[in-house]
């Protein structure tokens, strides 16, 4: 294979990180106090991982320098469930084993929740959300790839106008959405 061939088969492949074109896993959504929670299994195939995305809601009042007064910031985290009765979650799991669920299907269904959890709010006259924040967690303070793939799905998934932001500092990522 000549090198220009192999680069337009890097190319296309760098192109596909991030799209969502991934059948998300079926989803059970759980109401709590200020959290929602949505649970959902891989496949037997793909390791049969139990997984967990919470939810954590906050009302922005008073005053705040981004004029989010008034909106809702959601505060999400997933990971693979170890503990269901106890609500535990293995947030390093991947990092241990390939077994977990085929991870463009769990991005869509990451994907697919929150925009769900968003239109329930909507039709539910919730304060509307304005930004949606997350930790990519990882083993060591010094590899950032899990950040990456996530903001690879996050730039290509989220509604237009929207600023993505990776700060390196507090290992966040910042998602305001466009205000109407």
């Amino acid at each position: 294979m000549n090198s220009t061939k192999l680069y337009d088969l890097l190319e296309s492949v760098m192109a596909e990180v991030g799209e969502n074109t991934a059948e998300p896993y079926a989803t059970r959504r759980d109401l709590g106090y200020n959290s929602t929670k949505y649970y959902w299994k891989a496949d037997d195939v793909e390791g049969g991982a139990s997984y967990v995305m919470k939810i954590f809601k906050k009302e922005v009042k008073g005053y705040d320098k981004l004029h989010l007064r008034g909106t809702v910031l959601y505060d999400i985290a997933f990971g693979v469930l170890e503990d269901e009765e106890y609500d535990f979650v293995d947030y390093h799991a991947t990092n241990k084993t390939a077994k977990l669920g085929n991870m463009r299907r769990v991005m869509a269904t990451v994907i697919s929740s929150l925009k769900k959890e968003i239109q329930f709010d909507i039709e539910d006259e919730q304060p509307p959300v304005s930004m949606i924040t997350m930790q990519p967690t990882k083993e060591t303070n010094f590899d950032d790839r899990r950040a990456n793939v996530y903001m690879a799905y996050i730039k290509k998934n989220m509604p237009a106008g929207s600023r993505v932001e990776y700060q390196e500092k507090g290992n966040t990522i910042v998602i305001e959405l466009p205000t109407e």
